[in-house]
């Protein structure tokens, strides 16, 4: 049997121990929530935190359905009217892509080619083949919001620049 001295002294380890094991691991859990308070907070910022990729997925727009209330659309944009644009700002802004390089077989601007067509051509003639499209060029010359007189000046500017 075990003496008294030796209980005693088996009862002091075994107090001891226990609680050096209690306080190591009360360290131990106080560490990992000061781990886990950094990683909580990068998580958050992490581009695969829930609220980054709900943010991500998010609808951009919504489907409706014949029966659905839709609401009402923005009107669009009201553009004021400048006026007549002159022969330059429409060769300018529409003729020039092709007829400045001479693409796809287009008389090139500034060149004898525009005073040979003036003379085998009416204005009228040339007016009607730009209003129509004529090789790749596309009707209207791609200017579908110039009327003919626009067309007609861009189209004589376009002679006068033959030299």
């Amino acid at each position: 049997m075990i003496s008294f001295k030796n209980k005693w002294l088996l009862l002091v380890v075994a107090a001891s121990l226990s609680l050096g094991v209690a306080a190591a691991t009360e360290k131990k859990e106080e560490k990992k929530e000061e781990q886990s308070k950094g990683y909580l907070e990068a998580q958050k910022k992490s581009m695969f935190s829930k609220e980054n990729i709900a943010k991500r997925t998010a609808p951009v727009g919504k489907i409706y359905v014949e029966g659905d209330d839709v609401p009402a659309a923005a009107p669009p944009p009201v553009v004021e009217s400048t006026g007549p644009r002159s022969g330059g700002d429409v060769y300018t802004a529409n003729c020039s892509a092709c007829h400045g390089a001479g693409v796809g077989g287009a008389p090139k601007f500034g060149t004898s080619a525009w005073s040979d067509l003036a003379a085998a051509n009416s204005i009228d003639a040339l007016l009607q083949s730009v209003v129509n499209g004529k090789g790749i060029m596309p009707p209207r010359g791609g200017c579908a919001n110039c009327s003919d007189d626009e067309l007609k000046d861009a189209i004589q500017h376009m002679i006068d620049s033959a030299q």
